[in-house]
């Protein structure tokens, strides 16, 4: 998807749950609820999840969770509705 914001950081592509919840049109806390609510494994957790912050408009620090491409994939998949349809096409095209 084109408006994912995607960082590069430590040599990895990573995102954040804040920047998912407004592309996917969801609130914040029910995306981090999602990623805590994940049946992965501890260890792809810890490879691919990790609490962070941001600056809301009222210039206060947030917390968030900020995430490889291996966990957005990984959260995404499970979301649904028209943009998670999108997600999903366009990441099955990248590999054709």
């Amino acid at each position: 998807m084109t408006d994912i914001e995607i960082v590069r950081e430590n040599g990895q592509h990573k995102t954040n749950s804040k920047n998912i919840a407004e592309v996917f049109t969801k609130p914040h806390r029910d995306v981090t609820k999602a990623i805590l609510e994940l049946k992965c494994s501890e260890s792809f957790r810890e490879r691919n999840f990790s609490q962070s912050t941001f600056l809301s408009k009222q210039n206060k620090r947030l917390s968030c969770v900020d995430m490889t491409k291996d966990g957005f994939a990984f959260l995404c998949m499970g979301f649904t509705g028209k943009k998670a349809a999108q997600f999903k096409e366009e990441f099955i095209s990248e590999f054709e």
